[in-house]
């Protein structure tokens, strides 16, 4: 475990905001702190780099190998614009890409979900924690989802999306929304606060500082409702994580401990359905950018941002 400063603006003045559990082991606590400079929320301490792999385990749920469509590739002869799927997992995006015309690539930490892309002819990069090994201007198009929170280094890999997006180039990207109507709902229980995999937990105001302070100008952010009831059940998966962990943690007898986990999840559950939804609390931030040939990033704020991600 690593403690650091602001992963945003290097201050090292923080206070606790939260205690969560990692909903794979609730035995396991893991603070989140705010900046008291900039308001970012983040986890702190947090598992080094090198170690984080061992939180995700083989079967986590983007990891998995693509079905059969991945049969179907077609290969566009001839100049593709390009597209990178960065947090690929097994490439299941890069195909929907490269069937839509485009010469995908992939980046991803697990050597797993590296390994079952690959072995289908995908092009999956290792990722590392502060560069990406691609050219300047490469890509038309760059898509993160739900995997900016992941990162150990935001701002620097930001910057790097930056310099690795061509003039007009579309960079696209989704995270959790702190400041939703969902986590003030569930609390440390939330199932997006999802300790210690999300190393930061981003608000509006912090998301897009972070994409200014990347050189990006021109962006549009808003947020997303999740669909309380839906084909995909989505929603009611983080229902049932957040039981279990509620049942697990709760004292006495496996009677009470069902019923008061039960009524937890219920109760809040028919507060999301019923409240007024709105362009704001949505529990998903969605962000779209694009690179104009005038951005410049802020270069001295990035060094001084790496700099303070020392251990203290």
């Amino acid at each position: 475990m690593e403690t650091v400063n602001c992963i945003l603006c290097g201050s090292a003045k923080y206070l606790p905001w939260l205690r969560s559990r990692n909903k794979d082991d609730p035995k396991q606590m893991f603070d989140i702190v705010v900046c008291e400079r900039c308001g970012l929320k983040f986890t702190n301490p947090r598992p080094e780099f090198e170690k984080i792999s061992a939180y995700y385990g083989r079967s986590y749920y983007s990891y998995q190998r693509p079905d059969a469509t991945v049969k179907r590739l077609k290969m566009v002869p001839g100049p593709r614009p390009r597209f990178l799927d960065y947090g690929c997992g097994a490439g299941h995006k890069m195909i929907e890409k490269i069937n839509a015309g485009y010469k995908a690539f992939g980046v991803e930490i697990s050597d797993d979900a590296r390994s079952a892309g690959q072995s289908l002819g995908l092009d999956i990069r290792k990722a590392h924690k502060d560069k990406l090994e691609f050219d300047s201007n490469y890509f038309d198009e760059i898509h993160i989802n739900n995997v900016l929170e992941h990162l150990h280094s935001p701002l620097a890999m930001m910057s790097e999306f930056h310099r690795c997006l061509k003039s007009g180039g579309r960079l696209w990207l989704e995270v959790p929304n702190i400041e939703s109507y969902d986590a003030q709902l569930y609390g440390s229980f939330w199932r997006h606060l999802d300790v210690p995999r999300h190393l930061v937990h981003f608000s509006p105001y912090t998301l897009r500082r972070l994409l200014q302070l990347a050189g990006f100008r021109t962006f549009q952010i808003s947020t997303k409702h999740i669909p309380a009831l839906s084909i995909e059940r989505y929603y009611a998966k983080g229902l049932y994580t957040i039981f279990k962990i509620k049942f697990r943690t709760e004292r006495g007898r496996s009677t009470v401990r069902f019923f008061k986990s039960l009524w937890f999840v219920f109760y809040r559950f028919m507060s999301y359905l019923f409240h007024e939804k709105n362009e704001s609390n949505g529990a998903l931030l969605q962000a779209i950018a694009l690179k104009s040939c005038c951005e410049i990033p802020d270069e001295q704020h990035i060094a001084h941002a790496a700099m303070s991600q020392l251990i203290v």
